[in-house]
C-alpha cells in the first residue's frame, strides 16, 4: 500500500484510471483553424447557472485555453475509437481518421465547431479559467444541445483502455432527490452527518489542429 510520501505521478493515474468514465472530444476555433483534444476530466458543474468544467494540462494545450471564448463537448459513440484516440495524438496512420466539423448553425453566438455524427454535443461560452496545478480548468456556460437522431453505445474509458458496454443488465440508477434535497439523516444515528459526493477525474491529452477544409494534423 503505498503511503504519501511514496505516491508517484504513475501510482496516482492508474489508481484514477479504476473509475470507468466516458470519452469526450472538446473542439473550439481560434480564428479560420479548428482545434481538438479527447478528454475525461470532464464534469457537470451546476444547473443554475448550467455549467461544466473540463481540465487541460497546461504543457499540452495552455496557448490555446487562454484565448478560449468558445468550446464544444462532443460524446463518441462505441465505433468511433478512431477519433478519440486522433485528438488524443495517439493516431499512428499517415491519414487521420474521417469526420467533418460543422458550425452551429442554429446558434450563431457559439463562435465554434462541433462533429458531425457523435451521441451528442453541449455548446458553452467559457466564462472562467483556474488555474490548477499543473492543468487550467475551463468552465464553460452551456448555451446549446444535441444529441443524435437514433441511440447509439457510448465509447467508455477504463485503465487506460476502451471499453464498450456489454449486454449485460444492471440495475437501473435510483430515482434522482430534487436540486436542494439532501439523503436523509436518521437521528437515531450516531454520528449521521449530511454529505456530499464529490467528483475528479484525470486522463487527458492535448489539443491537435484541424485547419481549413477539414483536414486535420496532428501535434502542434
Amino acid at each position: 500500500m503505498n503511503t504519501l510520501s511514496s505516491i508517484d505521478a504513475r501510482a496516482f493515474r492508474s489508481t484514477i484510471g479504476l473509475f470507468a468514465t466516458g470519452v469526450t472530444v472538446i473542439t473550439t476555433r481560434s480564428g479560420a483553424e479548428a482545434y481538438g483534444m479527447t478528454a475525461n476530466a470532464i464534469a457537470s458543474l451546476s444547473l443554475d447557472p448550467m455549467l461544466l468544467l473540463v481540465s487541460v494540462g497546461k504543457k499540452h494545450a495552455w496557448r490555446h485555453c487562454c484565448t478560449l471564448r468558445h468550446l464544444h463537448r462532443q460524446h463518441p459513440a462505441r465505433d468511433q475509437e478512431a477519433l478519440s484516440t486522433f485528438f488524443a495524438g495517439s493516431w499512428k496512420e499517415p491519414d487521420p481518421p474521417p469526420f467533418t466539423f460543422l458550425p452551429w448553425e442554429e446558434h450563431p453566438e457559439l463562435d465554434c465547431v462541433r462533429l458531425d455524427n457523435v451521441l451528442g454535443s453541449i455548446g458553452c461560452r467559457v466564462t472562467d479559467i483556474v488555474e490548477g496545478g499543473d492543468h487550467w480548468i475551463v468552465i464553460g456556460q452551456v448555451l446549446a444541445l444535441s444529441q443524435g437522431a437514433e441511440p447509439r453505445n457510448p465509447l467508455l474509458f477504463y485503465a487506460g483502455r476502451y471499453w464498450q458496454l456489454g449486454a449485460t443488465t444492471v440495475h437501473p440508477a435510483p430515482a434522482r432527490r430534487p436540486v436542494n434535497a439532501h439523503p436523509p439523516c436518521p437521528a437515531d444515528r450516531p454520528g449521521c452527518r449530511r454529505w456530499v459526493p464529490s467528483l475528479f477525474s484525470t486522463q487527458h491529452a492535448g489539443f491537435h489542429t484541424a485547419p481549413r477544409g477539414d483536414t486535420a494534423t496532428r501535434g502542434m
